[in-house]
């Protein structure tokens, strides 16, 4: 057992990440692969290269990656505010009207991370203005996204990115149907994210 294994074996064994998947990569060929642990307490299953992991923000990437495909192919002006494209997103927000999808992007909305009773949902700060990391603003980026191109992010993401890679179960809504998937750990805690009042309340993707 090399040490990543070891080390590996023995987080998954007595720490709060129940398992986890690692594969590498070296110039283009697939390398080590490495399963530890658990799919979580709702299924004791082993870890292996189908199980299906939550992947939250990593989602970012491959939207801001459509998002430059629709820009290369005309449809979607990066610099255009996104209220002129579909419409308003925080009412009574005059601010909010200047925000782009450059500014989602490259994260200088102005708006929260995530809207919670703590952090409504508005502008802390004139967009542009500086860099403030949020999830928020990036559901009305894929609104935006879905009208100029006439399909749902879900689908974009499909047929641009998870079947030309061969990402046969990957996914940027949630899946309650697959029987492989691994629920996250926060603080300790899985977190499975999964409630009807929880969904209500998101986008329908995931960022």
């Amino acid at each position: 057992m090399t040490d990543l294994d070891k080390f590996l074996a023995e987080t998954t064994a007595c720490g709060p990440i129940h398992g986890v998947s690692l594969a590498t990569l070296r110039a283009g060929t697939r390398g080590t692969e490495h399963y530890f642990g658990i799919r979580g307490s709702h299924d004791r299953s082993a870890v292996d290269a189908q199980t299906v992991f939550e992947a939250t923000s990593l989602t970012k990437p491959v939207v801001a990656f459509i998002a430059l495909q629709l820009a290369e192919e005309g449809l979607l002006d990066l610099y255009q505010p996104l209220f002129d494209i579909c419409g308003d997103y925080v009412p009574g927000d005059l601010r909010s009207r200047k925000i782009t999808a450059f500014h989602v992007l490259t994260h200088t909305s102005g708006l929260p991370n995530i809207v919670r009773d703590k952090a409504p949902l508005r502008t802390y700060f004139n967009p542009g203005e500086r860099f403030s990391y949020g999830s928020s603003a990036f559901a009305w980026l894929q609104r935006a996204m879905e009208t100029v191109s006439g399909r749902l992010l879900e689908t974009l993401a499909r047929e641009r990115v998870f079947e030309p890679l061969g990402m046969l179960h990957s996914s940027l809504e949630w899946q309650a149907a697959s029987q492989r998937t691994m629920h996250r750990v926060t603080n300790g805690k899985e977190n499975q994210c999964q409630s009807a009042a929880y969904r209500r309340r998101r986008p329908r993707a995931r960022f």
